[in-house]
């Protein structure tokens, strides 16, 4: 959903004339690409910040489940009004008298909590690991999708898996040492994956660069 989501919205200019990368048949931008454009805007770009930010909220009493699940279906409106909470409780910071003692969470809300922070290790930021996982997804989408240069792009999600690895290697975000070992040999593999496309991308324009020069020096000869 995402990538096509984006691939929707890829336009270069043709002859002065925006038009779609994957369709050179259609003008950009048409009513309908605005519409998609306001999709990924208010809902899929955003999605991963709600996973960021939501769980520690529903561990503070701040969120309820039914909210959560309204938030990851709308992400962008829920996002600036617990901006806007936030920014609030700063400027107006709550007194200091001594709080009232708080109900356990719900087991609807431990359940969520399981789901999405069971896995992963407590951080000092009380961010939630999915939806940093969702956000490198979504990272490469975009590369994938918007790097229209084939050797360009292949070196930007090189890189960028590259840094993923590195830091997945820093931070050992899964509780069990099994899914840190699993996390490291996924990078390690989209690493090796880019690695080898990049190598297979060098030699297979080299042959073509060497053709082209065969036939081109073949026909002054033949001159």
């Amino acid at each position: 959903m995402g990538t096509t989501t984006f691939v929707v919205l890829n336009c270069v200019p043709i002859n002065n004339v925006s038009v779609l990368f994957v369709d050179g048949t259609v003008t950009c931008y048409a009513h309908w690409q605005y519409v998609v454009l306001t999709y990924a805007a208010v809902c899929v770009t955003p999605f991963c910040v709600v996973l960021l930010v939501a769980p520690s909220m529903l561990r503070r009493r701040q969120l309820s489940v039914i909210a959560f699940f309204a938030a990851c279906l709308c992400p962008l409106p829920f996002l600036v009004v617990w901006l806007a909470r936030h920014l609030w409780r700063y400027v107006r910071p709550p007194s200091t008298s001594e709080p009232a003692r708080k109900p356990p969470l719900d087991p609807g809300t431990l359940a969520v909590l399981g789901i999405l922070q069971g896995p992963f290790n407590d951080n000092r930021y009380g961010l939630c690991w999915a939806g940093v996982l969702i956000g490198r997804r979504l990272v490469l989408i975009l590369l994938f999708t918007f790097v229209n240069d084939p050797l360009v792009r292949l070196l930007a999600m090189l890189l960028f898996c590259f840094v993923v690895l590195l830091h997945h290697v820093d931070v050992q975000p899964y509780r069990h040492r099994v899914g840190n070992i699993a996390g490291t040999f996924s990078a390690t593999a989209l690493v090796t994956l880019g690695t080898v496309n990049l190598v297979r991308y060098i030699q297979r324009n080299a042959l073509i660069s060497h053709h082209c020069y065969s036939v081109y020096h073949h026909s002054r000869n033949a001159s």
